[in-house]
């Protein structure tokens, strides 16, 4: 198998794609799989905070370097979700919302309580 740049696959795969020269309007009730002519974009974000994509524990990312399964790190509880942010060495348990300050979520699966 041949390696491509990036570039040439996108000219590539556009190449073999048919183009759309038109649209029309619809009722959304009739848009079964049919995709929108340009971006369509939410007037404000719901919701309303950062969300994570998972349940787990809100860490900065900075602050796991080194751990892993056989090297674990130790983190204290920040608590339950504020909005005083994380300190140093803290990790936060999380329901979807996350903190602007926290970088990365270790899923339930990752922790060890011990």
């Amino acid at each position: 198998m041949e390696n491509i740049e990036l570039e040439a696959t996108i000219r590539c795969l556009e190449e073999q794609l048919p183009s759309q020269t038109r649209s029309e309007l619809i009722l959304l009730s009739n848009a079964l799989h049919r995709h929108a002519a340009q971006d369509i974009y939410a007037p404000l974000n719901v919701p309303p905070f950062n969300r994570s994509a998972m349940d787990g524990y809100a860490v900065k990312a900075a602050q796991t370097v080194g751990a892993s399964k056989d090297s674990p790190i130790a983190l204290e509880v920040a608590g339950v979700i504020t909005d005083r942010g994380l300190g140093q060495n803290t990790f936060q348990h999380l329901k979807n919302s996350l903190f602007s300050d926290a970088s990365c979520v270790v899923p339930h699966e990752g922790r060890n309580e011990n």
